[in-house]
Formats: C-alpha cells, structure tokens, sequence
C-alpha cells in the first residue's frame, strides 16, 4: 500500500513539472515598445563644415556634455585652459535637456586651425534646486573654440572678443546663409585671461 502511494505521488509531480515546462515554452506576451529616447543634440547639416573631424568632435564633444560624466568632459578641454570644478559641472550640466548648435565658422586665415562654436544650452527646470539661477530662465548661449592640440581637437574658452563676435554673426543671420559659410572676418585673437566659463551666457 505504501508503495503505490509513492508511485502515485511520483506520478503526480512528474505531471506537475510538465505543465510547468509546458507553460513555460508558450512566448510571453509582447511588450509594449519602449519609446527611443530624444536626441538631446541638435546639430543640423547646414552648420556642419567641410571638416568632418570638426563635425564629429563637435558630436561627441556635445553629447559627452549631456551625457553627465565630469571625467570624459575634463578631457575635452586644451591643456592650455582649466575646464569647470566638478562641483560646478555637477550643479549645471547634470541637468541639461538639449543642446542645439547655432554656428560653427572657420577661422577664415591661412593656416589657421581654429573654429569658433555658439550653441545654446537648454537645462531642465525640473531637474535644478528650487533657488538654482537657471530655473528662471534655464537656455544659456555659450561661445567656445575648437583648437589643434597634439593632433586631436580640443574645447578652449573664447575671450570676450569672440564671444562678441560669433553672437553677432548668429543674431545678423536670419534670412542669410550660415555663418560657416558666409564669414568674411577672422575670428579674433583669444587668449587664456578673459575667457568665458562655459555656463555663462553671450
């Protein structure tokens, strides 16, 4: 008698385990799509130069901002120019909603090997402290450089000349071709002293 009950227990759970293999052969239902995520970068074509290593720096140089990380956004930087603290980067650019480029324009000298970047910054209200300065008025429009160093592009900061400059070339161009295709100035000499911190506005 004890016998047969052990065989009908065995049985039994023999029976159990297939309906769970059974079960766990039919595919699960299908998800929803999770939705792709929102380019934080807007560069469009008719800015872009005819350098395309220019082009792709000014990329991964922009989306490494947004991306959050201090170290990767430290290493953008020339080593003539002391990037933002991590602190400072931490409080502003961890919060950042889109960037969009406004102009990229060559230096138009011979031999030169230096462009000058505007783009305006978007950071998300949301995201800020309630007494942060930028939830009022959360776009910043920054000016920087790009230079040669060592064989690789590298961020700079621009001078107060520059920044003068490169803001009226985007405000004047409404209705005109872009600035990387019409600009008749060189960029004006920049030096280390008098250089914008990149959450400055124009």
């Amino acid at each position: 008698m004890r016998y047969r009950q052990v065989i009908l227990v065995a049985a039994a759970l023999s029976a159990l385990c297939s309906c769970r293999e059974r079960g766990a052969d039919k595919p699960a239902p299908d998800a929803p799509a999770a939705p792709a995520p929102r380019d934080r970068l807007v560069f469009v074509d008719s800015l872009r130069v005819d350098e395309d290593t220019v082009n792709q720096f000014v990329e991964d140089a922009m989306r490494t901002c947004v991306g959050g990380a201090y170290e990767p956004f430290r290493l953008l930087w020339s080593a003539q120019y002391e990037p933002v603290d991590r602190a400072h980067f931490e409080k502003h650019w961890q919060s950042i909603e889109e960037i969009e480029v406004l102009a990229l324009v060559k230096d138009p000298e011979a031999g030169s090997n230096r462009y000058a970047l505007c783009a305006d910054v978007i950071f998300n209200p949301a995201e800020l402290p309630p007494d942060h300065e930028l939830r009022d008025d959360p776009r910043r429009r920054v000016v920087l450089l790009i230079v040669r160093e060592e064989n690789r592009w590298r961020l700079a900061r621009a001078s107060k000349p520059v920044r003068e400059w490169l803001l009226e070339q985007v405000d004047r161009r409404a209705g005109e071709p872009p600035p990387s295709e019409n600009a008749t100035r060189n960029i004006p000499s920049t030096t280390p002293s008098d250089a914008q911190s990149p959450t400055e506005g124009g």
